[in-house]
């Protein structure tokens, strides 16, 4: 995420893609709260009895008000009391109750039962008859020893000893409910954090937002279209029915119909790093301009790794280094592809690939390709690893930069802008390579017997 507000939708459709781990982290927390509730936690019980604490006397008219007020102050006093580890142990003691003092005052409260003279004694335990048991101990020691400390006062059990379960069928439900809650907080606080660090582009409004580029084209990732085991380079030629194949005649619209002052007729490709798929990027666009009767050559102009040889499966022993340095002819290393497409490979390995690409020998052979061809592509080596993509942006008409979606960063990108524009290079904009399919990008039209499919990528 940028540090621009997040609108709702665009909050949707962060869950939607994470839709898994919202209903799964839930569901493995609900899980461990019913198997925690149900099978873990033991079942405990609470002894409850209530005493009266007042003044002991047969006549009831020396009993007055500021008797009852000062025994209700009195009553917080009689509470500590009942809590002493004196009066726990003689308690325990007296009736024979194996159990330690420091123990049972971990679950031993007393409640003074406000504006009364009313105090309430509970204990906790697993046994439900050693519970009982035990605050009535606790009683009768207390009632013994109020009377030694406070001769005139009196304390007697107002209700009998009423034992409940603390773990009761409703509190197992709060704590299922809990536990859904945590994991719904938990899956929400994942998802939302590693959108916010996720610095790379998954979308062509984030990518435009940033960049300040048209996104000319989104490549679906065809692996996960069509669940091909393998990523097939040159789709366009080989799965020419694809949603894939579709997306690169897309490109090619939205370049001819860009709002660039010059004719467009050499196009740079590039990237900001490798592994971004720029020379798969070239080689479709390649056989796309071919499909609409262009007359189209692929250049490849990564001389230090070159990999369009492999893609249009095509010899590499001579190419453009040997052209460069007078090895061999332009005419000599140009090979057909079908038609109207031709593909240059890179030649020969050579050490200083920079400036055979600065030379005035790469301005000839440009220029004696513009009057042969409609299209001249030319696949770079990444920008920000060597300043080939520079030399070429500022020969060419136009540079496009491939980025590779969940894989660029925006500081690259931007770096390789930059560095392209420094160059006087016309970015006229980007391509969003390899991008999570998602059906509701796409329609589907059919046309007729032909079941032509059209698909709206950028709309």
């Amino acid at each position: 995420m940028d540090s621009e507000t997040t609108s709702i939708e665009e909050i949707f459709q962060i869950l939607k893609k994470k839709w898994k781990l919202v209903i799964i982290l839930p569901l493995i927390t609900t899980a461990i709260s019913i198997f925690y509730s149900f099978y873990i936690v033991k079942p405990q019980y609470e002894a409850c009895t209530k005493v009266f604490v007042g003044k002991e006397t047969a006549d009831k008219e020396k009993y007055d008000n500021n008797d009852v007020e000062m025994y209700q102050k009195l009553l917080k006093t009689y509470s500590e009391l009942a809590k002493t580890n004196t009066l726990v142990s003689k308690a325990l003691k007296e009736h024979n109750i194996d159990l330690q003092s420091s123990a049972v005052l971990n679950t031993l409260t007393t409640i003074p039962t406000a504006n009364t003279q009313i105090l309430e004694i509970r204990y906790i335990n697993l046994n439900k008859s050693l519970a009982k048991d035990t605050v009535s101990a606790i009683t009768d020691e207390f009632i013994k020893e109020t009377q030694e400390l406070i001769p005139d006062s009196t304390v007697k059990v107002i209700e009998d000893v009423v034992i409940s379960e603390t773990l009761t069928s409703s509190k197992k439900r709060m704590y299922v409910a809990i536990g859904f809650i945590i994991g719904l907080m938990l899956s929400l606080g994942i998802i939302f954090l590693i959108e916010f660090l996720d610095y790379t582009f998954k979308d062509k409004e984030k990518l435009e937002r940033i960049v300040q580029l048209p996104t000319f084209g989104i490549i679906p990732d065809d692996t996960k279209v069509r669940k091909i085991k393998n990523h097939i380079a040159l789709i366009v030629e080989k799965k020419p029915k694809s949603i894939v194949a579709e997306a690169y005649r897309t490109l090619i619209t939205n370049i001819l119909y860009s709002e660039s002052e010059k004719t467009i007729k050499t196009i740079l490709v590039t990237s900001s790093k490798l592994q971004e798929g720029k020379s798969t990027v070239a080689g479709n666009l390649a056989l796309s301009f071919a499909e609409n009767d262009k007359k189209v050559i692929i250049v490849d102009c990564d001389l230090r790794k070159p990999s369009l040889h492999e893609k249009f499966n095509i010899s590499n022993t001579s190419g453009l280094s040997d052209v460069i340095l007078k090895r061999d002819s332009l005419d000599n290393v140009i090979q057909k592809h079908n038609k109207n497409l031709y593909v240059i490979s890179s030649g020969k390995f050579t050490e200083k690939p920079a400036s055979m690409l600065a030379s005035q020998t790469m301005d000839d052979i440009l220029t004696e390709l513009k009057q042969k061809y409609d299209i001249i592509l030319l696949d770079s080596p990444p920008a920000q690893a060597v300043t080939d993509a520079q030399i070429l942006s500022s020969k060419v008409d136009c540079t496009l930069i491939v980025i590779r979606s969940g894989l660029t960063n925006a500081k690259s990108v931007l770096e390789t802008k930059n560095l392209l524009i420094k160059v006087n290079g016309l970015v006229i904009g980007t391509v969003l390579h390899r991008t999570e399919y998602n059906k509701d990008t796409y329609y589907y039209r059919s046309h007729g017997s032909s079941n032509k499919i059209t698909r709206s990528l950028l709309g």
